[in-house]
């Protein structure tokens, strides 16, 4: 075969053809001669240049790269000579190569190693220049000439760089057009062609200066190359589509009006919704749609623990294609220089988009918002459990400098801290959509279905022992002493420390283990278990499981891990303990906080809430992690251990039970069962 045999058409346009597939791949094909030159020497124009070239190596071809770069005004202060010059594009070239993620790309880049490693490509640097010296232009011709084996040869020209954008079609990158040309048609213009290449390559041109490739960016490059060609051809080469990769869920019905309503609202707002409702997955749809209208987007998406950036890393890889930057310090001890060079890369134009993942933490830490603030690029801010940044020390992170903001959270409002809470909603322009757990539970699906799982709920009456009773009788006096002197809780460490010693012995009363028992044989077989308890009793919760026969089960803690291990099969030790516990390996689950907040077990259909509070944050956040849909699973049971509690006159101590009732309504408003929750709370005299 011959490029006669192709059937190429005159020009291609990024918005109606496949670049890739309809011309350079087949064209590659056939080649065994390739010169080229682009506009910037990078990873992501190695990566593209190397398309198609498994065939054009096996037909022996050869290749000539010529190179522009970029030289930002820094660059050219500090530049006295073309040895300055040489030093610039290895610093430049070989922070960028260090920091490519993509396999895909770096696969391409190991194949151009090989090619230069073996003499069989060629790439030289173009650096613009005039009488002056070098001026900061860049070399912005974009022209590929092909000869195959029979002496035909193909000439395209046109808009498009060695870049992804550049190859990208049907409306996922830029919009590109090029012309070709052959030889066998316009021979004159085949031989013009050619003699700009020979002149620009030979350093004939009086505006450019053509250089080598600096040795240590080129010997970085080579380091990377397989050992033979066998293993060559063993690489992974098939590209993939730039932005949008299709995603099997669809949009549901309040999703899509969350989305109109913060596209309305200047594409800024707070999403409040349920736990379980796909927070997540409206959100990327935000900045899929946002990336649309502004390809040049930088995203910065910030959870509040780092296993909650994991999770959003594979949601968005299902998602969005936009080149991923994990950059939260507790799984990347290299952050802060992965994020300068992330900057830098942005202003030279290496690097057109970002999804940059981080931990609130990381977000408002000074050094992440001084690197952000050097970003020129259209940025959206995505805060997921926003309620976290009302805290002093978070809401640093929440600059003017973001062009379009995003806050999510079941739970917006923060308990006890109203002056905080209004602040951030203001930041965020308020709340654009609310879908609660009442619409959750009785809005239906086109199955029929609601969008969470119902549930019935058990409250169990625990009581203090006297010494128990005692000890909080004692902290409360203490504690109503120090509330009458003129300060704020803030500024009272000793009312704190108090107020959480007093809040133990409620969390850890002695008579939960035995109604922990009681439960536990209610069952014949007990599995898809959570049981909620404070670091004091997880140990002994764990025994009591085992001597329940619920095994194997399995703490959930910060001591399990979020990095990824092969022991546990290239996932994380959470992911791992998660997955076994939705095949059924894992019966239970005992957890502390780790599975208050974004952590996935659809499978959960059981919690015993041994450890709460009278935060509304923590107990709906607990509540939802058993609401999920999931396969089989028609309703889920909720537990939850109470301290009502009476003192020696016969009263309520109403330092206790006007919290927990407070809590206990709440979950018997969207209760199934909630007659029968109203009927025992009646019984228990807390309610006429």
């Amino acid at each position: 075969m011959s490029f006669k045999s192709l059937n190429l058409n005159s020009s291609y346009n990024s918005a109606r053809n496949n670049l890739v597939d309809e011309f350079y791949i087949p064209v590659l094909t056939e080649s065994i001669k390739y010169d080229r030159i682009t506009g910037f020497f990078n990873s992501s124009s190695l990566a593209l240049a190397a398309m198609g070239l498994k065939n054009f190596i096996i037909n022996g071809g050869k290749m000539r790269l010529l190179c522009g770069t970029q030289l930002s005004p820094e660059d050219l202060n500090s530049i006295i000579n073309a040895s300055d010059i040489s030093k610039k594009i290895s610093e430049n070239f070989l922070e960028d190569i260090g920091n490519i993620n993509d396999e895909i790309k770096l696969n391409h880049i190991k194949l151009l190693a090989w090619m230069i490693d073996n003499n069989i490509l060629e790439i030289t640097i173009g650096v613009v220049k005039n009488e002056n010296g070098y001026i900061g232009g860049i070399l912005h011709e974009k022209t590929g000439i092909l000869l195959d084996k029979n002496d035909n040869v193909i000439v395209f020209s046109g808009s498009n760089n060695e870049t992804e954008f550049g190859w990208s079609s049907r409306g996922l990158g830029n919009i590109e057009k090029f012309k070709v040309f052959s030889s066998w048609e316009d021979s004159k213009f085949m031989e013009d062609e050619s003699e700009n290449f020979e002149i620009a390559w030979n350093n004939f041109n009086p505006y450019l200066e053509v250089m080598d490739v600096p040795k240590a960016a080129k010997d970085g490059l080579i380091k990377l190359a397989p050992p033979n060609l066998d293993e060559v051809m063993k690489l992974n080469l098939t590209p993939k589509n730039n932005i949008l990769i299709e995603d099997t869920r669809k949009l549901r019905p309040y999703q899509e009006e969350a989305i109109t309503n913060w596209q309305n609202n200047g594409n800024c707002g707070i999403f409040e919704m349920a736990t379980g409702t796909g927070k997540t997955f409206t959100a990327l749809n935000c900045i899929s749609r946002c990336f649309e209208e502004n390809p040049d987007l930088v995203t910065i998406i910030s959870c509040p623990y780092a296993h909650l950036v994991e999770q959003w890393v594979q949601d968005a890889e299902k998602l969005l294609d936009i080149k991923t930057f994990k950059l939260y310090s507790s799984g990347n001890s290299n952050w802060k220089k992965d994020l300068s060079s992330l900057v830098s890369r942005l202003k030279r134009g290496y690097v057109k988009n970002a999804l940059i993942f981080t931990t609130h933490n990381g977000f408002s830490s000074d050094f992440f918002r001084t690197q952000i603030s050097k970003i020129h690029n259209t940025s959206l801010l995505v805060v997921d459990e926003m309620h976290h940044v009302v805290a002093n020390t978070f809401r640093l992170g929440l600059l003017e400098h973001y062009d379009y903001r995003l806050g999510l959270s079941a739970t917006p409002r923060v308990y006890n801290n109203e002056e905080g809470t209004e602040e951030v909603l203001t930041y965020f322009k308020q709340i654009v959509f609310e879908f609660g757990i009442n619409e959750a539970l009785t809005e239906v699906k086109e199955n029929y279905e609601t969008y969470l799982a119902p549930y019935d709920y058990f409250p169990k009456k625990i009581e203090l022992n006297h010494e128990e009773l005692n000890d909080f009788l004692r902290l409360s006096e203490k504690i109503a002493y120090l509330i009458d002197e003129d300060k704020t809780f803030e500024e009272n460490e000793n009312l704190k420390r108090l107020l959480i010693a007093r809040k133990k012995i409620l969390n850890n009363a002695e008579a939960k283990f035995d109604c922990l028992r009681k439960i536990l044989r209610s069952y014949d077989d007990l599995d898809h278990l959570i049981v909620f308890c404070s670091p004091q009793q997880i140990d002994y919760v764990l025994e009591i499981l085992k001597e329940e026969g619920v095994s194997p089960r399995h703490r959930f803690t910060h001591q399990e891990g979020t990095k990824k291990k092969k022991e546990f099969g290239g996932l994380s030790e959470r992911e791992f303990l998660v997955d076994k516990f939705d095949k059924g390996v894992y019966k239970a689950l005992v957890a502390i906080k780790c599975l208050d907040e974004g952590v996935d077990v659809p499978s959960a259909d059981k919690v015993i809430i041994m450890s709460s509070s009278n935060n509304p944050r923590e107990y709906i956040q607990r509540r939802g992690r058993v609401l999920r849909r999931y396969k089989g699973k028609e309703k889920a049971e909720i537990y939850d251990m109470t301290i009502i509690q009476k003192d020696d006159t016969g009263k309520f101590v109403e330092g206790i039970v006007k919290y927990e009732k407070i809590r206990l309504l709440d979950f018997i408003n969207s209760a199934n069962n909630s007659g029968d929750c109203i009927k025992l709370l009646r019984k228990w005299g807390v309610m006429r």
